[in-house]
């Protein structure tokens, strides 16, 4: 998502990432395989550094460093970037849909780890998951183009990411039955930013969760 919204808004930056044990293979391609990852001495050093940098005694990861301040915690960077990119609105009732859409997305997205670390099965995903999240989220959009009336904002970008990455990585015909938020993605993918960046060198080096 801060990757996006940096594309979306020609902002250049550096991707700093925990070097993967070799022993292991040098990358993961599993959620066991991921899990192993998280236990290595490479990756526990990289996170001591983080937390060391952004000064919290919690998980720091994502972190963002703007010419020497660290941010942390996801959400607050979210948002944070919107604000620095124009992703976010002025008005108090358009800037409330892109906050609430950001937490309707935590919720989704934890569901969709639930999948892929196999603590919930495919089946219930399917069947109950999806038409809770994705239902909720073709609600909140209505006929609408875009989450805000009129506007494309991070919210708009943010559920392209979460179902593009997440839930079609792991359902691919995840959108059949909902086709407004369909064509939200569809308009997101279509921009030229995001067209370009995905077919970036620099967008092909990224890790992504292997799916099982």
């Amino acid at each position: 998502m801060i990757r996006y919204m940096f594309a979306e808004a020609g902002v250049d930056w550096e991707d700093v990432s925990f070097v993967p044990d070799k022993a292991l293979g040098g990358i993961y391609s599993s959620s066991s395989s991921l899990v192993k990852h998280f236990g290595t001495s490479s990756f526990q050093k990289f996170q001591k550094e983080c937390r060391e940098k952004g000064g919290n005694s919690t998980n720091n990861l994502p972190m963002l460093e703007i010419e020497g301040k660290f941010y942390t915690q996801s959400l607050a960077i979210y948002n944070y970037v919107a604000r620095r990119t124009g992703l976010y609105p002025k008005n108090a009732e358009d800037a409330f849909v892109v906050d609430n859409i950001f937490q309707h997305r935590e919720d989704a997205m934890t569901a969709a780890y639930e999948l892929y670390f196999g603590a919930q099965t495919r089946e219930k995903f399917v069947n109950e998951t999806v038409p809770k999240h994705l239902g909720n989220l073709e609600r909140l959009l209505g006929d609408n183009e875009f989450y805000v009336p009129g506007s494309y904002t991070a919210a708009d970008l943010i559920i392209f990411d979460l179902v593009t990455n997440q839930y079609v990585a792991q359902i691919p015909d995840v959108l059949k039955d909902y086709p407004k938020l369909a064509g939200l993605v569809a308009r997101v993918g279509a921009r030229p930013a995001i067209q370009a960046f995905h077919a970036s060198e620099r967008c092909a080096k990224i890790d992504v969760l292997p799916i099982n």
